[in-house]
């Protein structure tokens, strides 16, 4: 669905050189789904506390296989 969407503002990158080809595709990717607002939220929790999860659900109703696995390691653990 979104493949078109993906490619067209990728094709400028093309041309650059392999070893930079990689860090602006990632910027890109970063930056086009990430509102600004959105990316200080979530960097002030990363260096406000030692261990965060982004999950599907809530630790008490998970909403995906991963995020119940992470749920149970991190009650394995403690966190």
């Amino acid at each position: 669905m979104f493949i078109r969407q993906l490619r067209t503002p990728l094709r400028s990158f093309s041309r650059a050189s392999a070893a930079s080809t990689g860090t602006q595709l990632a910027s890109l990717a970063y930056r086009r789904y990430l509102s600004d607002e959105a990316r200080s939220i979530i960097d002030k929790a990363v260096k406000a506390q030692p261990v965060v999860l982004f999950m599907k659900g809530t630790p008490d109703k998970p909403q995906c296989g991963f995020s119940r696995a992470v749920i149970q390691i991190l009650d394995l653990q403690g966190v």
